[in-house]
């Protein structure tokens, strides 16, 4: 297939994914703001940073509370990042795919575009509300089921779940990094506001549920750190979204590249304690990871898209 075709699909996985994650990063910092005692120092700020938005937002002059914050990464066109420029860039790439996608999703898609629209482009004005973010939450799971129950399982459909599962690991990583920009944690006394900060972080992630299944304990740093990291049967998890990864690589051509930069951030999650990882160094490690999974965007992009030239 055509590689401008792969990268359009590719980052429809992308920005469908940004778009539900930046959602679910707003409202855990919502309910944050709410549950937490006064003193602990939770700031828009904060959450600006870790969504890699700083420079746009001081720019655009906007408060750094939470009316601010919030409309900024939801309905601000000139933030890249935000819920309705990246539901537009996906909407934009799957109007040119119409002849290589179920037409059920793309219609999901543009009902996502013209709701955003609709209910997030006035927001100068309104605050973001839960029940609008939850929407758009619940529409790209619409979405998503709609490709996997309609879409073959060729090359397109694999393009699509790199973009996805790639965007998902990297936004699993800047969720866990709202607890340590919060707090310096230590697993041996919990205070009663780091279970609140931890159980958000897995609520932000629907992942409270399963991790009650999976580890059957207490809400810890360490026991939520190898839930979200290393987990193998969560679809979220950082380690889950590597092998889906290197699973879709490996069905494409010439996949050398792009699983050689999965193994080796496997190799350097395998290398972690996690234990002294959340006493000290936590940020500096998801930082790196952030990194790890930008080498592999630039492998994918190299391998596929990218002119090809064939050694006869």
């Amino acid at each position: 297939m055509l590689s401008s075709l792969a990268g359009r699909l590719y980052w429809v996985g992308r920005n469908l994914e940004r778009a539900e994650n930046t959602a679910r990063l707003i409202n855990v910092y919502s309910e944050l703001l709410l549950d937490l005692p006064k003193g602990v120092p939770v700031g828009w700020s904060n959450l600006i940073r870790i969504t890699g938005s700083g420079k746009g937002f001081a720019s655009h002059r906007q408060s750094s509370r939470a009316g601010g914050a919030s409309r900024y990464m939801a309905g601000a066109v000139e933030n890249p990042n935000s819920i309705i420029s990246t539901v537009r860039i996906a909407r934009e790439n799957m109007r040119t795919l119409r002849d290589v996608v179920p037409r059920e999703a793309f219609e999901a898609v543009n009902d996502l575009y013209l709701f955003t629209n609709r209910k997030l482009a006035s927001t100068a004005f309104r605050p973001v509300t839960f029940p609008v973010l939850k929407e758009v939450i619940d529409r790209c799971h619409q979405i998503s089921g709609l490709f996997s129950a309609t879409m073959s399982r060729g090359p397109e459909h694999e393009f699509l779940m790199l973009g996805r599962y790639l965007e998902r690991a990297d936004m699993t990583t800047r969720i866990i990094d709202v607890a340590g920009e919060l707090r310096d944690l230590q697993d041996e006394q919990i205070s009663d506001h780091d279970t609140i900060l931890w159980v958000s972080v897995l609520r932000s992630a629907s992942a409270y549920q399963m991790y009650r299944r999976s580890v059957r304990s207490r809400v810890t740093p360490v026991r939520v750190l190898h839930f979200l990291l290393n987990d193998l049967q969560f679809p979220r998890a950082v380690r889950y979204c590597l092998h889906q990864i290197r699973y879709s690589s490996n069905r494409l051509p010439r996949p050398e590249a792009p699983i050689g930069a999965v193994d080796r951030l496997l190799g350097r999650m395998d290398g972690i304690t996690l234990r002294q990882l959340v006493r000290s160094e936590l940020r500096v490690a998801l930082d790196d990871f952030q990194k790890e999974l930008i080498c592999i965007h630039q492998a994918i992009e190299a391998t596929w898209f990218e002119p090809y030239d064939v050694k006869l």
